[in-house]
């Protein structure tokens, strides 16, 4: 059992999205390089893809979110916590949620990795990213 997070490569970009990124949830890019929450729609139909996870942000927010226009530290590698949108089960792999942007659930056709927890919606579970 994995007892907690092997986190590898991290890098840090700029939240673009017009609003807070809260931590734990799926990140793609926006065309101008800044971050954004990973949308199934835009993943699928090729316009996008999911690079990582937002890193719980100590600093500036509140509850670990990331402001506007500051800077979001995401995990592109390692074993990372994630925002369940529906059951996952462990070792079994995760998937992009069609419903909520940046969550997790387990099914579905954009796959991210594989689960070392079982989950439900709104858990944080402990996922190994794909590389």
């Amino acid at each position: 059992m994995v007892r907690g997070e092997f986190v590898g490569q991290v890098i840090p970009l700029k939240n673009g999205t017009g609003s807070d990124i809260d931590p734990y949830l799926l990140i793609s890019l926006q065309t101008d390089g800044t971050a954004k929450l990973a949308e199934s729609e835009g993943v699928v139909n090729g316009t996008e893809a999911v690079i990582g996870v937002s890193r719980y942000n100590a600093l500036l927010g509140d509850e670990g979110e990331t402001p506007d226009g500051e800077i979001v530290d995401v995990a592109i590698s390692g074993v990372v916590r994630v925002m369940a949108n529906g059951d996952v089960n462990a070792g079994a792999p995760v998937y992009l949620s069609t419903e909520n942007a940046g969550k997790i659930r387990g099914s579905g056709d954009v796959g991210v990795g594989v689960s070392f927890e079982d989950g439900e919606a709104g858990d944080v579970v402990l996922v190994l990213l794909n590389p």
